[in-house]
């Protein structure tokens, strides 16, 4: 198996259009396949809104939904008999870090 990182997104889009169709062969005639993948940016950001997850689980009562909402890039909880999530952790748009929000504005990662 071999990795390919594009600088970008529009760049990877790029490479697979010029390949989409295409029979890929390697030298000794076995067809290659090409995949999307995440990124390693993607990937670390991903890792830590999951660690911050598990980190509030530790810290959280009985009852309460802890849910990670990956479009918003946050992770909510919500205490039952709640019609509405709070968020308790935001991860930044730009970057893998983000910031523990009340009640748990303590908790490091």
């Amino acid at each position: 198996m071999t990795l390919l990182e594009f600088q970008s997104n529009v760049e990877r889009e790029k490479a697979f259009a010029l390949m989409q169709g295409k029979t890929i062969t390697d030298s000794t005639g076995a067809s290659l396949t090409c995949k999307r993948a995440k990124t390693s940016e993607q990937r670390d950001r991903n890792t830590k809104l999951q660690k911050a997850e598990q980190e509030i689980k530790k810290q959280c009562s009985h009852g309460e939904e802890i849910k990670i909402e990956w479009s918003e890039r946050r992770v909510t909880c919500k205490v039952r008999g709640a019609s509405a999530s709070t968020p308790v952790f935001i991860q930044n748009k730009t970057d893998s870090s983000g910031e523990f929000l009340s009640p748990f504005a303590n908790v490091q990662l």
